[in-house]
């Protein structure tokens, strides 16, 4: 019975707290930090070019605090890719990016600020 109680009360600390629970290398639990769930900014509205640098700075924003800083480039890449929305492949292409540009973060930043201050003018 005590299992069920135990089992019951990590399960209200999961739903109510956000607690992650880890399996040790003992096969016991432990509590770790709790976990955050962060919202991607909404997609860019490539209509609207004027809007790039804040939603550039919400973007890095989130890159920071969910940690995808921390990721390796082409995952970062991907994750700019993913929440600028539909139409950045599309922008991106359009720049003639280099496969090697196209796996640095950096490079990839730089040629979307490239096509948004061309837009803008």
């Amino acid at each position: 019975i005590l299992c069920v109680v135990l089992l019951y009360f990590v399960y209200i600390l999961r739903m109510r707290c956000g607690v992650l629970l880890l399996n040790s290398r003992f096969g016991g639990m432990v509590a770790a930090m709790a976990s955050i769930r962060l919202t991607p900014p909404e997609p860019f509205e490539f209509s609207k070019p004027d809007k790039w640098s804040r939603w550039k700075c919400r973007f890095e924003q989130f890159r920071f605090a969910s940690g995808v800083s921390e990721e390796d480039d082409q995952r970062q890449v991907s994750t700019l890719l993913y929440c600028l929305g539909e139409g950045a492949e599309d922008v991106l292409s359009s720049t003639n990016i280099s496969e090697d540009e196209r796996k640095a973060y950096s490079a990839v930043l730089k040629k979307f600020d490239n096509f948004f201050q061309i837009q803008k003018i």
